[in-house]
């Protein structure tokens, strides 16, 4: 086709679509009607091949309007409460099994409570209040659940991080040397 006749078939189909809209919109409702599950298995596909611009698009309308998704997301957790426990207990639990399925022994209270005193309680990445551990190398990559693998750090600093390698991470502009020589979990090479 080309540049001409594809303009005429805009046109042709915007003509026709402004004289039958109303029928052409009553079909569409119906199709949508009658093919619900597969329009949201075909959804779920394309957002699961399409998984980065679709985090880009969703960050994007929560900093366009951050009190509306709050908002229509205490009204889901309201109305499916058991949805969401189970989600959250599902979640929880696969935690739990990375971290008991590492083959370092378990970290103690102790051992925390000295990786805290080590930084005087501040994030190893922008120097605010730490409140959480942070695994540098993820256990969802195969680092160690060990005290070499820890370190504190602020929730959003944590969070943003998510499942990066420091080398990787792109929150702040330069990671600690301590993070950055420590040793890579087996199998692993720098990025």
């Amino acid at each position: 086709m080309t540049q001409g006749s594809k303009e005429k078939e805009r046109v042709r189909r915007a003509l026709r679509y402004a004289k039958d809209r109303g029928r052409i919109l009553r079909q569409v409702a119906a199709y949508h009607v009658a093919n619900r599950s597969k329009i949201l298995e075909r959804v779920a596909a394309h957002r699961i091949a399409h998984v980065e611009q679709a985090r880009m698009r969703d960050a994007l309308r929560y900093a366009a309007n951050p009190e509306k998704k709050r908002t229509r997301d205490a009204a889901r957790r309201a109305v499916n409460t058991e949805e969401v426990r189970e989600k959250d207990r599902a979640r929880a639990a696969a935690r739990r099994a990375l971290e008991s399925s590492c083959s370092v022994g378990a970290v103690t209270v102790a051992d925390v409570r000295a990786i805290f005193a080590e930084t005087g309680g501040t994030c190893i990445y922008c120097g605010d209040v730490a409140t959480e551990l942070d695994h540098l190398f993820p256990l969802s990559r195969g680092g160690p659940h060990a005290i070499h693998n820890l370190a504190p750090a602020c929730r959003s600093c944590n969070a943003s991080k998510h499942n990066k390698l420091p080398g990787e991470w792109k929150g702040r502009p330069t990671v600690p040397q301590s993070v950055s020589s420590l040793p890579l979990p087996a199998g692993k090479t720098k990025p």
